[in-house]
C-alpha cells in the first residue's frame, strides 16, 4: 500500500505524482495516533545508485560485478556513500565514494532495505569497499529528532537557534555555534552586511558555542555599542563583522514553542 505524494520536477516545471510506500512513514503515523513523539533513526550517511556499468568502471570487485549481472535487471546498482552527517557514527567509519555490498550480511539492492534496517533497534553493519579493499564497519544509527527547532532567539534582527540536523547533513560543518536562519531586511543585522546560513561562534571574543550561552553573553551588551561576531559559513570558513545594536526598534526576544504553542517574551 501507498499514499499519494506529489512534487515539482524543477527540471520540467511539471508537477509529478508517486505513491510512497506506507513503510516509509508508518511507524510515524502510529507513533502519532498513539500520543507518542516519533522517535525514528537515520543512518547517519545519505546513499546514492550508481549503475553497474560505471560502478565496474570504477573498480567494483568482480565477485559482486558478477552477482549483480546474474540477478534481475532493477537490482543491477551499486549504492554509493555520497555524504555523511557531521558528528555522526557513520561520518567516523565512512567516506563519500564508498561503495556500500552488503547490509547486515545481505546485498544491497533497494535503498528500501536500509530503510527497513533503519527501522530496527540495534547496529546496522555495512560491508564496504574503499578502494580494492572490502571491510566491514558496525554503525550506530542517529536518532532523528521529531519536533525540530522549539527554540529560537530574535536578536539585531536576526532569528538564531541551535543548529538543526539537516545543517549537518548537508554539509561538513561542526555543530557548535548559532545558527542564523534568517534576518529581517532593514535590520541591524542587514545594514552590516550579514547573511543567514552562517554560525556565529563568538562574540567579542566569547565563544558561544549553543544558544543558551549565546543569550548569556548578548544580555550584558550595551545598547549603543559595537558588537563584533565571528561566524563560520556553510564551508566552515571563518567571517568577523562587526554592528551596532538598535534595541529600540529590534529588540530582544525570545520565542519557544511548548505543546504545540509558540510563545514570545521580550528580553530587552
Amino acid at each position: 500500500m501507498a499514499q499519494w505524494a506529489s512534487f515539482v520536477d524543477h527540471g520540467s516545471g511539471d508537477r509529478s505524482f508517486h505513491g510512497l510506500p506506507n513503510t516509509y512513514f508508518s511507524s510515524v503515523v502510529r507513533a502519532l495516533s498513539e500520543g507518542r513523539s516519533p522517535a525514528e533513526r537515520v543512518l547517519g550517511a545519505e546513499l546514492r545508485p550508481v549503475s553497474l556499468s560505471e560502478a565496474i568502471e570504477r573498480g567494483l570487485v568482480q565477485e559482486r560485478a558478477d552477482a549483480l549481472r546474474a540477478g534481475p535487471r532493477d537490482e543491477r546498482l551499486v549504492f554509493e556513500v555520497d555524504r555523511v552527517t557531521t558528528g555522526s557514527d557513520a561520518a567516523s567509519k565512512l567516506r563519500p565514494s564508498d561503495f556500500v555490498i552488503s547490509l547486515d550480511g545481505a546485498p544491497l539492492t533497494r535503498i528500501s532495505q536500509l530503510s527497513v534496517a533503519e527501522r530496527g533497534s540495534g547496529p546496522i553493519v555495512l560491508t564496504v569497499q574503499r578502494g580494492e579493499t572490502l571491510r566491514d564497519v558496525t554503525i550506530d544509527p542517529v536518532s532523528a529528532p521529531s519536533e525540530g527547532v522549539s527554540r529560537v532567539l530574535a536578536w539585531a534582527g536576526m532569528l538564531l537557534h541551535d543548529p538543526h540536523p539537516e545543517v549537518a547533513g548537508e554539509h561538513p560543518i561542526s555543530g557548535d555555534g548559532v545558527y542564523v536562519a534568517w534576518l529581517w531586511y532593514g535590520s541591524p543585522a542587514s545594514r552590516y552586511g550579514f547573511r543567514p546560513t552562517r554560525r556565529i561562534v563568538e562574540v567579542n571574543g566569547v565563544p558561544t558555542p549553543n544558544l543558551e550561552t549565546l543569550m548569556s553573553v548578548v544580555a550584558s551588551l550595551p545598547d549603543e555599542d559595537p558588537v563584533r561576531l565571528t561566524l563560520r559559513d556553510l564551508d566552515d570558513k571563518l567571517e568577523v563583522a562587526t554592528l551596532r545594536l538598535d534595541p529600540h526598534y529590534w529588540p530582544t526576544q525570545e520565542l519557544r514553542r511548548s505543546e504545540g504553542r509558540w510563545t514570545r517574551v521580550e528580553l530587552r
